[in-house]
């Protein structure tokens, strides 16, 4: 076991976030425990007590991480994509990060916790999601005033979550289909076609 003066606080933090994390990638949330993370790290789960006061703001902690990295995933989709495209790749990108990281991307949206400072921490990182396409649908159709735009995005995030979480779940074919990439040319084409 490492003594705690082996790691400065920031690198407990981030060993513990890290372990965290690969044991939700390769096993699920199930998976996890405090002692199973403080043994992977080489010290003792009061050490790790001394990081997070508990499980759940451990897994807080992992989300908030999530939830940065599907932000940085859709910047980087539509950074390449070209005006008419960006809100198609920006939906696949987001589709393509639940698929990739299924155990990760779940926990963002079903982890609940009593603390309501913390969930509206993780509610700030959807909201920073949800503007991001709410700023492309806005590009892609300018003629819609502030409401129906919130309206339409809220239509539209929702139904692309709605495919991410039947891709995860292996049941797309439920939907009548199993290309995501078909669904998602109807959806984006019926509620926000682009301006000609």
């Amino acid at each position: 076991m490492a003594r705690r003066s082996d790691h400065t606080r920031e690198q407990l933090r981030e060993m513990a976030l890290s372990q965290a994390e690969a044991v939700i990638v390769r096993d699920g949330i199930g998976a996890l425990s405090m002692r199973k993370i403080a043994k992977a790290m080489g010290y003792t789960v009061g050490t790790l007590y001394l990081i997070f006061p508990n499980q759940d703001a451990l897994l807080l902690a992992v989300n908030l991480r999530t939830a940065d990295a599907l932000h940085a995933h859709l910047l980087d989709a539509i950074a390449t994509a070209t005006p008419q495209q960006e809100l198609r790749a920006a939906a696949s990108a987001y589709i393509d990060f639940a698929q990739a990281n299924p155990h990760r991307w779940r926990l963002v949206f079903e982890l609940s916790t009593e603390q309501p400072d913390q969930s509206a921490q993780v509610q700030r990182r959807v909201e920073q999601l949800f503007a991001l396409i709410e700023s492309l649908l806005a590009a892609r159709q300018p003629m819609l005033d502030s409401a129906a735009l919130r309206q339409t995005a809220a239509a539209l995030w929702a139904g692309v979550h709605g495919m991410a979480s039947l891709h995860v779940t292996g049941k797309l074919d439920w939907a009548g289909s199993d290309q995501a990439g078909g669904m998602l040319d109807v959806l984006l084409d019926g509620l926000a076609p682009p301006v000609r």
